[in-house]
C-alpha cells in the first residue's frame, strides 16, 4: 500500500482508524515533513531504556541511508546533554552543527560522516514521557531554521504523540525493537 494522504494529520487519522499501519504512517510523516521543510533527510528515532541509560535508535529514515550506512544507536552516556535539551524544551535547533557547542560530541562520530550541516529535532511523547523524536537534516548548506519551520515540526510531533496515544497500545505500535525502515 502506498502512502496517499498528504498531511501528517490525515495519516494520523487513518492510523488511529486502523486503515494505515504504523510503518506507513511513520514513513509518510517523514516524507511529508521532508517536502514541507525542504529537508535533505528526515528520520524518526525511538528512545529506549530509562533516563540516564537511554539509547536513541533510528526507526525510519527518509530517504534511505546511502554510503554512510544506517544511523547508529546513540547513547545517553555520549549524547545525554542533547537528549536532555530535547526532552526539556521539546525541540533542538542548530543552524550550523559545526559551531554549535551542544553538538560537539556528535560532530566527528555522527554529523560529519553524514554530511549534516543543519539540524532541527522535535520530540514526541506519550503520557508525558518523551518516546521519540523527528529529526530534519540539511546536508548541503547551513540553514537558518525559521520559527514557522520549528512550529511545523513541533505540530507534526504533537500529531504523532496524539496518534500513538489514541492507538491505545502505543508500545505495540512503536516497540523498542521496531526494525529500521528505509523509505
Amino acid at each position: 500500500m502506498e502512502v496517499q494522504p498528504d498531511t501528517v494529520r490525515q495519516m494520523a487519522a487513518a492510523f488511529t482508524a486502523g486503515t494505515l499501519d504504523v510503518d506507513l504512517f511513520l514513513r509518510g510523516a517523514c516524507k511529508v515533513m521532508g517536502e514541507r521543510l525542504y529537508c535533505d533527510r528526515v528520520n524518526i528515532w525511538r528512545f529506549e531504556g530509562p533516563p540516564g541509560l537511554r539509547t536513541l535508535r533510528c526507526v525510519v529514515a527518509h530517504p534511505p541511508a546511502r554510503a554512510e550506512g544506517p544511523p547508529p544507536e546513540l547513547s545517553d552516556a555520549e549524547y545525554g546533554d542533547c537528549f536532555s535539551a530535547l526532552t526539556d524544551s521539546g525541540y533542538m535547533v542548530s543552524a550550523d552543527v559545526r559551531t554549535d557547542p551542544r553538538l560537539a560530541g556528535w560532530l566527528h562520530s555522527y554529523l560529519e560522516p553524514r554530511h549534516i550541516r543543519s539540524l532541527l529535532s522535535a520530540g514526541f511523547s506519550v503520557n508525558g514521557r518523551t518516546v521519540g523524536m523527528l529529526c530534519c537534516e540539511q546536508t548541503r548548506e547551513v540553514h537558518q531554521w525559521l520559527p514557522a519551520e520549528v512550529a511545523t515540526a513541533r505540530r507534526a510531533c504533537t500529531t504523532l504523540s496524539l496518534a500513538l496515544t489514541k492507538s491505545g497500545d502505543w508500545e505495540r505500535h512503536f516497540p523498542e525493537d521496531m526494525p529500521v525502515t528505509r523509505t
